[in-house]
């Protein structure tokens, strides 16, 4: 059954990040942060769209407002937010930049 939920929940963006990270919570010891990427549709308009981040993926000290991102992972709802996308596996940025990969 657990195999079937990760087939079935899983999504990549593409997007600018437009926030800095805002802690979410901790579980572990382990902090997972939340930052907004700017997704454009093909009808011109943009969605901003939560992302949330393990702080072992990332450097959550250190700005990444105005660069691309391509992010996998699987949407969560949770009663604050509609719809998040929880990054399990991995982030790419502008391969010019440091920081997120």
């Amino acid at each position: 059954m657990v195999d079937k939920v990760i087939e079935n929940n899983r999504v990549s963006i593409i997007g600018e990040i437009v926030s800095d990270f805002r802690f979410s919570h901790e579980v572990f010891g382990e902090g997972f942060y939340i930052i907004d990427v700017s997704v454009n549709r093909l009808s011109d308009m943009t969605d901003i769209i939560p992302l949330m981040v393990s702080e072992r993926l990332v450097d959550v000290k250190q700005s990444h407002i105005g660069q691309l991102v391509e992010a996998t992972g699987q949407f969560r709802s949770y009663n604050k937010q509609a719809c998040i996308i929880y990054i399990c596996q991995r982030l790419a940025a502008d391969r010019g930049k440091s920081g997120i990969r």
